[in-house]
Order: C-alpha cells, then structure tokens, then sequence
C-alpha cells in the first residue's frame, strides 16, 4: 500500500493545445530535475510476472503498477 503526503494528479487528454502541453512538460522536467516529483507506485513486477501485475491493476488500485524490463546486451 502506498501513502501519499501531498498528491497532485497529472492527466494527459490531449484536448490541451500543444504550447500548453509543452509547457505542463517543461514544469514537471524542472520538478523531476530537483527532485521533488516523486512518483508513486504501488507495486512493481518484472515482465515475467506480468500477469500478476494485470491482476493487481484488474483489482481496486490506489497507485500505479510498475512493469521492470531488464535490457540484455548482446
């Protein structure tokens, strides 16, 4: 279970003109790059439990679940 402090939500509908968007990014780049955007998840799964995480989803969510991919090299 995840607990929230302060909670802002972000929606992206695409109905906002492109230079508003644009602009909505370029704040939450700035608060990510000083570390005051913290993302909140509820679970993370690696791919190969990915049917545990649609489950968790299919349920009554509170936070975000986080699919893990991990990038092999050749």
């Amino acid at each position: 279970m995840c607990s929230i402090a302060k909670k802002a939500v972000i929606i992206f509908t695409g109905l906002a003109k492109p230079a508003q968007m644009a602009s909505e990014m370029t704040i939450i780049a700035e608060l990510a790059a000083a570390g005051t955007l913290v993302p909140v998840t509820g679970a993370t799964y690696p791919m190969d439990h990915s049917a545990a995480a649609y489950q968790q989803v299919l349920g009554r969510k509170v936070c975000s679940t986080v699919i893990t991919f991990t990038s092999h090299t050749a």
